[in-house]
């Protein structure tokens, strides 16, 4: 689902990681289909519970907060050139691709 369809006043990061999780239920509900491969895209420690949520998670930039988060939580940081997605619903891979 495009951007474009999500027009929501997001307030902090929780309420990034809700509305990721309704947008994945609303999909789910209007498509009749279970699964698929959810892919979300961020670049601040706001968006770590979209980015954890989703099946791929995409980082942009250097965020340098979000790096030591995402290390603490033990939680892998792959640089996109050589990062590969071979997740299959319903188990999640929690990897992090780095655009940088």
């Amino acid at each position: 689902m495009p951007a474009t369809h999500v027009c929501r006043r997001l307030e902090c990061g929780a309420d990034k990681g809700a509305v990721f999780d309704t947008v994945l239920l609303d999909r789910a509900a209007e498509t009749g289909a279970v699964g698929g491969l959810s892919v979300f895209i961020g670049d601040s420690a706001s968006d770590l519970a979209a980015l954890t949520a989703a099946d791929v998670g995409i980082i942009i930039g250097r965020n340098a907060l979000l790096r030591r988060i995402c290390a603490a939580a033990g939680l892998r940081i792959l640089p996109l050139s050589v990062g590969q997605c071979s997740c299959s619903p319903p188990s999640k891979r929690h990897d992090t691709l780095d655009m940088n």
